[in-house]
């Protein structure tokens, strides 16, 4: 197994956070077999929508341990995953200076259908799609609402909310197969 997967999770730009929901299901999977550590552009705090009263006292003890603590994602040399606008926190890695770290890289992110329906859309900051597109990257997509999981190297993005157990197993196994590799050498 893994010595660490890290989890990327980024604050989404337009001031609403994460899915509480979908970290929490993220977290609570891949917990429970690896040690799990949170990476975000600048090491910066996560922040949560949609929370309910149990998911408020999940996320208050969360906060408290060690592992909560963001890590900055240039730091990060392990599979990681991120889901939804979750892949707006990769904009900000670069190497050299210039070039983005995920340039030439076939990613997905909530697909302009998606957030069309978002009454704030014609206020959002950021277009993902676009942005993939305007970096480099390859962009993929699948019918809005379902379930679609991209992997890359070492790289996995899902589309929405609704693939995040689907982008989470494929970021297990991957881990295994890295892990594995590392047994025979």
């Amino acid at each position: 197994m893994c010595a660490h997967v890290l989890v990327y999770v980024y604050t989404y730009l337009h001031n609403t956070g994460n899915s509480a929901q979908s970290f929490i299901q993220s977290f609570t999977l891949l917990h429970t077999a690896f040690t799990v550590q949170i990476a975000t552009p600048g090491g910066k705090s996560l922040e949560f929508t949609n929370q309910d009263e149990q998911s408020r006292r999940w996320l208050n003890d969360f906060r408290m341990k060690t592992f909560a603590v963001p890590l900055s994602l240039h730091t990060i040399d392990q599979p990681m995953c991120a889901v939804g606008m979750g892949v707006v926190g990769l904009f900000p890695a670069v190497e050299d200076g210039d070039s983005w770290s995920f340039k030439r890289f076939t990613l997905t992110s909530v697909s302009v259908f998606e957030l069309a329906r978002d009454p704030d859309f014609a206020t959002l900051p950021i277009i993902p799609e676009d942005i993939l597109k305007d970096r480099g990257a390859l962009y993929s997509s699948s019918e809005p609402d379902e379930v679609h999981v991209v992997v890359d190297r070492h790289l996995i993005t899902g589309q929405n909310e609704q693939s995040t157990l689907t982008a989470v197993q494929n970021l297990i196994l991957l881990c295994n197969h890295k892990q594995s590799r590392r047994d025979k050498l």
